[in-house]
């Protein structure tokens, strides 16, 4: 099954319009030839905004926006409002390549920021089109920070401006439509996103081929791997069409991670070896990087480690000239070189390659904080985000509230100057309905505020309790792990050193005990995950446990957990007890019960999830004989915890099976 489907989605759109219409050049040197020799400040700031266009993917974009910016600023206080006026046209476009600067780079306060700077210069000037980029790049960010909904109005937006105009672009119209499609994916409308994605006009090969992705997309998310496969074999196919030679980039990386993620890892090699290529070519380092660590874990696979080891240590080493450690580029790639040194980490200390284990698992601490550094930011500016909306709609309903107020007291003043006859009479009752609605609405409005109030403080509440558990999990992950990982990495150096046979064994022992308390923490860090909550994926943790321990003892393993499984999120205390529940009887079987098979059964019926862990072991012992164990005892508290209900019986034709039944469907 592959894994993670919306990450082979992205934001499809992006890819198309401006972007890869205006890819990196193989060629800047007329561009730096007219910068050096620009006769005005306009044309040397026009050719600074082409470089860091054209330089986007790669650093040196940044020096090029540097030197533009004081230009920019410096001409739009000219005299001549010529001048001005293109210096602020320029300055719009150069906001907007900045802004995807800091995107790429996960710095998305900076992006939204330029984003919504150029979209005010572009407004100024009625420039609808690039008043359109500006709302799809600011879309963009919010999509990156987990806000669809949000982003979807600015989808719409995009939408709107470019129909408005008498000659829509079809790039720019079929990213807009994509990127709305992703947004109502993501909001919990796949039937609006599948409407969406059937209005885009194919007719051009780049358009299409990310319409073919976006089908590939919905295929992954409806479990059918085969067609979505297909699906991005069209969609390679069809891009090689386009004139722009980058435009092959975005299909190859999420093709090649595809293949491997469905075990084609052959086939993953060859792409990611033509992806470097063309990253290479269009020089698009972030790309490089990508495909270089794609490729290191295709030849891992195949049995090519030293290939492997090289391929990871070339994409290190160009990701830490670049700054590449957070990289956003909305291919996949997020997170890929902690991935590499991860693999890295895992690949020397299976050679027994001590030192550079234990250095490239400090490495991959260091980068695991960097990301999480950036996903924190993320998450923060998610929350002001939110909090403005609400501050806004709190204002919005205030105006509106004042606006009422004021047309009421005209109408009051206008029909008093109409009736000088009935004007005592009237004015009494206009005054006492007057009262009355102030009344009203004042109430209304408080408690609008009061609802607004608890919304904010249990709003408040959770996101702290989640800080909380997130920052227990990273602490432990960070301190007790690394410490554990380190302990049990000197232990086994150690041990490779002469001494005393029995100093070795006891080092050797030392060392399985960090590695017990190294899976039971990450088991613990596994109850702490939030996003890991679902009864979903539960069952599916509890099987891959299952699966991998008994496999580790000799025992042959049946799993009936295939579900349907109900969107049920289950607290930190239910899926611990019912995991350890499992353990604790999987350990039963191996240390007591000398079987051959096991099988684990999990089911929902209406509210209640049914367990049944059985094995062909010895069996139980007979009634008289038969006392219950700690593990026994602990294993009826933890499922009698939660209104369960817990017994054993002996199997047929032989062994012992544990039924567990317990309510969850209220949760």
């Amino acid at each position: 099954m592959i894994r993670h489907p919306r990450r082979t989605f992205l934001a499809l759109g992006l890819l198309l319009g401006c972007v890869p219409l205006r890819a990196q050049l193989a060629d800047t040197l007329p561009l730096l030839q007219r910068v050096e020799h620009a006769p005005s400040g306009l044309e040397r700031l026009d050719g600074l905004e082409k470089l860091a266009w054209a330089w986007l993917f790669s650093p040196r974009s940044l020096a090029y926006i540097e030197q533009a910016e004081p230009l920019a600023h410096a001409l739009r206080q000219a005299p001549d409002v010529r001048t001005r006026r293109e210096a602020a046209h320029l300055h719009g476009m150069l906001l907007y390549t900045k802004g995807y600067y800091h995107k790429f780079r996960r710095e998305m306060p900076q992006a939204l920021a330029c984003f919504r700077q150029a979209r005010a210069l572009h407004q100024m000037e009625h420039d609808t089109m690039r008043m359109a980029n500006a709302d799809d790049g600011i879309g963009v960010c919010l999509m990156a920070v987990g806000m669809p909904r949000a982003a979807r109005t600015h989808f719409e937006s995009e939408l709107a401006l470019i129909r408005s105009t008498r000659n829509p672009i079809k790039q720019n119209m079929a990213r807009a439509q994509l990127h709305l499609a992703e947004a109502l994916m993501r909001s919990g409308d796949p039937a609006g996103a599948r409407a969406m994605i059937a209005q885009v006009d194919t007719g051009i090969p780049e358009v299409h081929a990310f319409a073919l992705m976006a089908a590939a997309q919905m295929d992954l998310i409806a479990r059918d791997t085969a067609e979505g496969l297909a699906h991005m074999e069209r969609a390679l196919t069809t891009v090689q069409h386009s004139r722009n030679t980058w435009d092959a980039l975005p299909v190859l990386e999420p093709y090649a991670r595809l293949r491997a993620q469905a075990g084609d890892h052959a086939a993953s090699l060859l792409l990611a070896n033509r992806c470097m290529e063309l990253a290479e070519r269009t020089a698009d380092e972030g790309a490089l990087c990508g495909c270089r660590i794609l490729a290191g874990d295709a030849l891992l696979r195949t049995g090519d480690a030293r290939g492997a080891e090289r391929a990871f240590l070339a994409a290190l080493r160009r990701a830490e000239r670049w700054g590449y450690t957070g990289l956003s580029r909305e291919i996949g790639d997020e997170g890929s070189v902690v991935h590499a040194l991860g693999r890295l980490t895992d690949l020397y200390g299976a050679q027994g390659r001590l030192p550079e284990a234990l250095a490239m698992s400090r490495a991959f601490a260091a980068a695991k904080d960097t990301v999480h550094a950036i996903e924190a930011r993320d998450a923060l500016l998610a929350h002001e985000l939110e909090l403005a909306q609400l501050a806004d709609s709190a204002a919005e309903s205030q105006r509106i509230e004042r606006a009422t107020t004021t047309i009421r007291s005209d109408l009051v003043r206008e029909r008093g100057k109409r009736n000088m006859a009935l004007l005592i009479g009237s004015g009494l009752l206009l005054l006492g309905a007057g009262v009355t609605l102030v009344l009203v609405r004042a109430r209304k409005k408080d408690r609008m505020v009061a609802a607004q109030d608890r919304e904010l403080a249990r709003q408040e509440r959770i996101i702290q309790e989640y800080r909380i558990r997130e920052q227990l999990g990273q602490d432990m992950h960070d301190d007790l792990g690394a410490g554990l990982t380190a302990l049990k990495l000197r232990s086994e150096l150690i041990g490779t050193m002469p001494m005393a046979p029995g100093d070795r064994q006891e080092l050797g022992q030392l060392a399985t005990m960090a590695g017990d308390l190294i899976a039971s923490l990450r088991q613990i860090i596994w109850a702490l995950d939030a996003e890991k909550g679902s009864l979903a994926d539960l069952v599916s943790y509890i099987g891959n446990h299952v699966r991998t321990y008994g496999g580790e003892n000799g025992l042959a393993v049946e799993l009936a957990t295939t579900g349907p499984w109900p969107g049920l999120q289950l607290s930190p205390e239910q899926r611990r007890n019912l995991f350890l529940v499992v353990k604790e009887a999987l350990h039963n079987v191996v240390k007591h019960a000398r079987a051959r098979n096991v099988r684990l059964a999990m089911h929902m019926d209406g509210p209640m999830l049914y367990i049944v862990f059985s094995d062909d072991g010895v069996g139980l012992p007979p009634e008289g004989e038969r006392t219950a164990g700690n593990g026994l005892r602990n294993m009826q508290r933890r499922i009698e915890a939660f209104g369960g209900r817990f017994h054993l019986e002996k199997a047929v034709p032989r062994g012992t099976s544990v039924h567990a039944c317990l309510p969850l469907g209220e949760q």
